[in-house]
Formats: C-alpha cells, structure tokens, sequence
C-alpha cells in the first residue's frame, strides 16, 4: 500500500482557527532543510573541535618534558654540594699530611742549620721553655729573645716554640695547671678554665688559678728545655759528624 503524498494529506485535513499558523508542505520541506542543515553544521563543529582538541593532545603529548622537576633539581645540586665538600677522613689525611711536611720541613732546616751544636741546641731549649707558657702570640718573641741572651740559633728558637700549636694547647697547658695547683697546694675546687677563655675568664677565677698555671707553666718548662737540650745536643753532634765525613 502506497503511502500518501504530504500535500495531499494536508490538503484533507480540516481547517481549524488557526489555520493562519498552519503550515504548508513547502514549508515543512524547507523547515526539514534548515534542520538538517543546522544538524550537520553542529557535526561538522563537533568533528572540528575533536580534531582541534587532539591536534593540542598530541602537541603536548610531542612538548618536550624537562627530566627533572624544580624539587628534584635542587636535591641533586646540594647533593653534589655534600659530595664537594670533604668528609671527616679528608680532613683528617689533611691534618696527618700538613703536620708531616711541617714536622719533615724543620728537620730539614735543622739538618741544613749553620752553627755550633751547643748554640742550636739552646736555641731548640729556649724554644720549648717560651713555647710552654700560655702566652700566646708572644711565645714566638720571648724564644728568640730568651736565645739571644743565652747565644742560642734564635732560627731553632723560633722552631722550639711550635711544641705549643693547636693540638697540644689544651693538654699542655691542663698539665701545667695541675703541676701549679699540686706544688701550691691549692684544693681540687679550683677548675682551668676551658681553651677558649679570655682574660675576663681568668681574672674571675683569681689569683690562685693564675699563679697555679703560670708556676706550673715554668716548671714544666724546665724540664721540657732540658729534654730538648739534650736531644738536640745529640741530634746536632751526630749531624756535625755525618757532614764531617761527608768532607
């Protein structure tokens, strides 16, 4: 059965009151148009945008993204800080180093020295008698003027006093207080102040602690001068032999 034509069933439609708003087949037909128009236009947009939205997909996908992040960045700069900086073992083959070529630099010195070995080896005690004070920065002055008053190698003099260096500060000087304060008779109440300590420090604890450590300070010194006295006589006499056979 064959379906029957638009116009024609419009046509046998009633008239109603509105037949004013009433659409004709042409109408209808151009309606149907527009619509399917608009459909296809909001596809193609929609096909557009798509397109458009994996064009800038793949884009970013193609951007090249930095390895490393701003956090991870920094951690790897103070990292490869910490490794720059030297550990507790570097310091410490540092220190052994630098005292070995110190220690090997005065002896050569020594070796190399021009003079008597009576006069090097008072240089070498007036040295260790100034460098047991705890005067520091004028241990240096006192050794060379304490060899020139008793004809000692004031060069020697200046060396001596390095039995007095950063690391020996603190036993050195605890031993001559302890020296001090057992020959005065002082009680175990008076404590040394510590290696840091000012003038302030030690004007506060009196005068007991003062003349303990500076009695300490000469008897040491005695007895570590005539050590050096000895061994540097010995050292500068074998010395003298070993370059007279030489000749």
């Amino acid at each position: 059965m064959s379906q029957p034509d638009t116009a024609d069933y419009d046509r046998s439609l009633p008239p109603s009151k509105g037949d004013r708003y009433s659409l004709s087949a042409l109408d209808l037909a151009a309606l149907r148009e527009s619509m399917h128009r608009s459909s296809a236009s909001e596809a193609s947009a929609t096909v557009r945008r798509e397109s458009t939205g994996d064009v800038e997909s793949l884009a970013l996908m193609e951007r090249p993204v930095p390895l490393f992040s701003s956090e991870q960045s920094n951690r790897k700069k103070r990292a490869a800080r910490q490794r720059a900086l030297p550990n507790n073992s570097v310091l410490k083959r540092f220190n052994l180093l630098y005292w070995r070529r110190l220690f090997r630099y005065f002896y050569i010195r020594f070796l190399r020295m021009q003079g008597s070995p009576h006069a090097i080896a008072r240089g070498i005690a007036a040295g260790v008698f100034a460098g047991a004070f705890p005067l520091l920065g004028f241990q240096t002055i006192i050794g060379v003027a304490i060899a020139a008053t008793i004809r000692g190698n004031k060069i020697m003099a200046a060396v001596g006093t390095w039995i007095s260096n950063p690391l020996t500060y603190v036993p050195i000087f605890a031993l001559n207080f302890h020296v001090g304060r057992w020959l005065l008779r002082l009680p175990n109440d008076i404590m040394m102040p510590s290696a840091s300590a000012g003038t302030e420090e030690w004007m506060s604890l009196g005068v007991s602690a003062s003349a303990s450590l500076l009695l300490g300070s000469f008897v040491v010194g005695i007895a570590a001068s005539s050590i050096a006295y000895y061994f540097g006589l010995r050292i500068a006499l074998f010395r003298e032999k070993k370059q007279s056979d030489r000749r």
